[in-house]
């Protein structure tokens, strides 16, 4: 009976016409092997593995896995896997299958499993995974930069249940802590614990406050930033920013919050060095000694510092923000210019410009400044600084007058040695010849007239000395008021009868150190200058009083040191002077009058002198007004006027003096006054000559050397000669500057020294007055 065997056979045929049919609707490709032969290959398998249709009508496994085979992206992996799953028909296996195309193909293998526990085949199937694999691939890539943008931007999530009132945290979070889950007990940790270890114990009631703002929050939109500080596990102190996003549930409880925290450490020490920066800037801005100053275009202050009020004398910044920059140059010409030089180039450096006080009065200022743009290149508006140099340019001003001094002290230093030795012969024979011819003689008149016009030659000397102020003075406590009473009779005598002179003296004693002499002269010079100002007469005027001169007289006029000074006022009510003859009247020959009527030197002496007391001297005039000028003397302590004591008479005497003078007329006149006195006279014409002669002779007395001479100089000679004899009186003269005789070795009053021209009489006085030393000791 076979009936139940057919009945079995057509149920076998039934279900495999349906597994044929399922197969071959499946969307996967599906290979069935039954004892290492293949009975069913749908055609998606052919399809996915890329198999022709000439290849799969052929049904040759092996032409169809070698066809694979040159498709698969890695050949030899794929022959490798082939070869293991056949080698173990029990093992379930599961790969990837890629082609070179791109192509990604899940395939998996697993054996066929009877009641019996026997193995009777393998079923394989396979899936186009190609575009899946790609989304991962995407995705992972999307992960990849957001977990790298949060490394770069020290961002690290975490979470929050607020039911539990625990965080849950990751890896990241917490190597951004510096600590592991292990080392903290795990990834979820509670809010106080958290608190407690990571949170700045400072912070914390701000931590706590957002925290409950947070939880009791029911819309989802909502977030709340809290920056805070925290302390990692090495102790380091980082800034955090704390920014969360709450989840509702329907009802609108929270259910869940999560956020994420960014590392601003390095943010908020920018902030603070940009705050630093900002607080340099504004100290420099507010403290600066010079104006610092911003502007719009047209001048009107944007911002200045309080520099900048004192510099322009007004009493506080809301007067100064009334008025315009552009308002306060003197000159809108030099305005114009210094505008049209920034536009030039953008900046302006140490700019020379004459500015307005608010009392008028103009100053010199530097100022340096840049224009200010907007970002497309427009200018918006001004800045710079300013810096008051008016007591520089009087300091320039004096420094260029000094330097004229020099030069023409130099000239003057250089022309004395030899105007003053022909002087010294003209004086000294004249005065000889003046001994010699009674008064009644009427030769003796002449020999007046060459020693008076000899006496002003001398005069003008000195006075070329005092101007380039090297010659040496004798300062001794005087009374400036009683120098004045004892020069004004000179005075009025000296000006027209039309000019009347008045002496307005301060009741008070003024002492100051001065030369007597040259004050006198300084008052003659000035007397002088009146005079010729008032041809048709007026007034000269001499003032005394005592002033004060402090710190802020010394910026706004640019001289005096600070202390008590003799102000001595002579004015007159002549034709005054514009600006451009008084800045020259100090120069050297520098002369209004007309040729042959001055030298140029008066007023420049005048300086000199003054300079020469340590004093300063300044000039106000108009013209058709008249002129003052004004001199500064310190003032001292009170010290009693030496009483000058008569000159004592002439004497002569026998001793033998070496006398060594290059000039032979000098030599000459030294040889014939001494002669006259009776005194023994040994001629030299240089040092080396005073040498020479000097160890030729038995007795030598004193010695009389010119500082300045040829082969050997006075100091040279005297040095060689003490050698010989340690106790040799010596007697220096010259025609030269005290600064050249200085220079030579000749110490100041260390050595005897005259100056030339020499009197006669003086020179007779001081060798009896060595010669009588010289005996005594």
């Amino acid at each position: 009976d076979i009936t139940e065997q057919e009945r079995e056979e057509a149920e076998l045929r039934q279900k495999t016409a349906l597994l044929e049919a399922q197969v071959n609707a499946s969307l996967d490709g599906i290979i069935i092997v039954d004892k290492g032969r293949k009975i069913l290959q749908n055609q998606q398998v052919n399809d996915l593995l890329k198999i022709p249709r000439h290849i799969a009508e052929n049904d040759d496994d092996e032409v169809q896995v070698k066809w694979v085979k040159s498709l698969a992206k890695h050949p030899e992996e794929f022959c490798e896997k082939v070869a293991y799953m056949l080698a173990h028909p029990d093992k379930t296996m599961r790969d990837e299958l890629e082609f070179k195309d791109g192509t990604v193909l899940d395939r998996y293998s697993s054996p066929v499993i009877g009641k019996d526990g026997k193995h009777y085949g393998r079923i394989w199937t396979f899936r186009d995974i190609t575009e899946r694999k790609r989304s991962e691939e995407a995705l992972r890539s999307s992960q990849l930069q957001l977990s790298e943008a949060m490394d770069l931007a020290h961002i690290v999530y975490w979470e929050f249940d607020p039911l539990a009132e625990t965080y849950v945290f990751n890896d990241s979070f917490y190597a951004f802590y510096g600590t592991t889950a292990e080392q903290e007990g795990g990834y979820r940790m509670a809010m106080e614990d958290y608190a407690k270890r990571f949170i700045h114990p400072d912070d914390l009631p701000l931590f706590y406050q957002i925290a409950e703002l947070n939880a009791a929050r029911a819309d989802s939109e909502s977030c709340a930033d809290i920056e805070h500080r925290i302390i990692r596990r090495d102790g380091e102190v980082r800034h955090i920013l704390a920014r969360t996003r709450i989840v509702t549930d329907d009802s609108g409880c929270v259910v869940r919050v999560y956020g994420a925290n960014q590392d601003i450490t390095d943010r908020k020490q920018m902030e603070k060095t940009v705050q630093e920066s900002e607080e340099k800037y504004r100290n420099f801005f507010m403290t600066s000694r010079d104006c610092v100053f911003i502007t719009s275009p047209s001048g009107e202050w944007i911002a200045f510092n309080d520099a900048a009020v004192e510099l322009f004398g007004y009493s506080s910044r809301e007067e100064l923000m009334q008025v315009k920059i552009s308002d306060l140059y003197a000159n809108q010409e030099e305005r114009l210019e210094h505008i049209s030089t920034i536009a030039a180039c953008g900046y302006t450096k140490e700019y020379p410009v004459g500015l307005l006080r608010k009392n008028g009065t103009v100053m010199h200022t530097l100022i340096t400044s840049a224009s200010r743009h907007d970002k497309g290149g427009n200018v918006i508006g001004f800045q710079g600084t300013i810096c008051d140099v008016t007591e520089r340019k009087h300091l320039e001003s004096q420094l260029i007058q000094a330097r004229k001094l020099e030069a023409v002290g130099t000239l003057t230093g250089g022309i004395a040695h030899d105007f003053n030795n022909i002087l010294m012969a003209i004086m000294g024979y004249g005065s000889l010849l003046q001994m010699k011819i009674d008064e009644g003689n009427p030769l003796r008149v002449y020999i007046d007239q060459i020693l008076s016009g000899s006496q002003k030659a001398a005069q003008l000397t000195q006075s070329l000395l005092a101007f380039s102020r090297q010659q040496p003075i004798i300062l001794s406590p005087l009374n400036i008021n009683d120098i004045i009473r004892e020069t004004e009779k000179l005075l009025k005598r000296l000006v027209i009868e039309d000019i009347a002179v008045h002496a307005v003296l301060t009741p008070d004693d003024i002492i100051v150190m001065a030369d007597a002499t040259q004050i006198d002269q300084i008052l003659f010079n000035l007397a002088t200058n009146a005079r010729d100002a008032m041809p048709r007469g007026g007034v000269l005027t001499i003032e005394t009083k005592a002033v004060e001169l402090d710190d802020e007289s010394k910026r706004y006029h640019g001289y005096g040191e600070p202390g008590r000074y003799a102000l001595l006022s002579i004015s007159d009510t002549g034709m005054g002077m514009d600006e451009a003859t008084k800045a020259k009247i100090f120069d050297p020959f520098f002369t209004t009058k007309e040729v042959g009527k001055g030298t140029g030197l008066g007023l420049s002496s005048v300086y000199g002198a003054v300079k020469q007391h340590n004093g300063y001297i300044t000039v106000y005039s108009e013209p058709n007004i008249g002129t003052t000028f004004h001199i500064y003397l310190p003032i001292v302590s009170k010290g009693a006027k030496e009483e000058e004591s008569a000159p004592a008479p002439v004497k002569g005497g026998n001793e033998t003096i070496l006398v060594a003078e290059d000039n032979e007329a000098v030599r000459d006149l030294l040889r014939d006054v001494l002669v006259e006195y009776g005194y023994r006279i040994i001629e030299a014409t240089d040092g080396a000559d005073a040498i020479e002669k000097f160890k030729k002779t038995d007795r030598i007395d004193l010695l009389i050397l010119d500082s300045i001479m040829p082969i050997k100089n006075g100091r040279e000679a005297y040095d060689e000669i003490s050698k010989i004899r340690p106790d040799i009186k010596v007697l220096f003269t010259s025609g030269y500057t005290r600064d050249v005789i200085l220079d030579k070795g000749i110490e100041d009053k260390k050595f005897d020294f005259i100056s030339k021209p020499i009197s006669p009489n003086v020179l007779l006085q001081k060798v009896r007055e060595m010669l009588d030393e010289q005996v005594l000791t």
